[in-house]
């Protein structure tokens, strides 16, 4: 199983921060994979089609999304988003680093911030 570190993920997106907001699953094997975001507004937003959760979601240990031109911090859509997943760890990669956030008795947390790439190299995607 080859291991995504936070290094992995910003590198892939950081530099993207400008374009629709991109997103998608972490799998167990450690694979990044991207959706189609539907959003109506991609540049404010993003939404997942059905048919991508029912084919990844019960397999993912993460989901992730971008902000475009923004940090990492929570906004109130992500918060009810992350609510409906509660098994799922969720990352946020902001023009700032990428957080972890995950449910934690009914409630959104964040369980971890790197300020950027450079910091991030020794850190795996958590699946706990």
């Amino acid at each position: 199983m080859s291991e995504v570190t936070i290094s992995d993920l910003a590198s892939r997106y950081e530099h993207d921060l400008a374009a629709p907001e991109r997103c998608g699953f972490v799998l167990p094997d450690g694979s990044v994979v991207e959706v189609q975001n539907i959003c109506h507004e991609p540049a404010d937003g993003f939404d997942i089609a059905a048919e991508d959760l029912l084919k990844y979601e019960d397999n993912a240990i993460a989901s992730w999304h971008t902000h475009t031109g923004t940090d990492c911090n929570l906004t109130r859509d992500d918060l009810a988003s992350f609510l409906n997943y509660p098994h799922l760890h969720h990352y946020i990669v902001g023009s700032d680093g990428v957080a972890c956030y995950a449910v934690e008795q009914g409630r959104v947390v964040r369980a971890a911030t790197y300020s950027s790439s450079r910091h991030a190299e020794e850190h795996p995607l958590r699946a706990d």
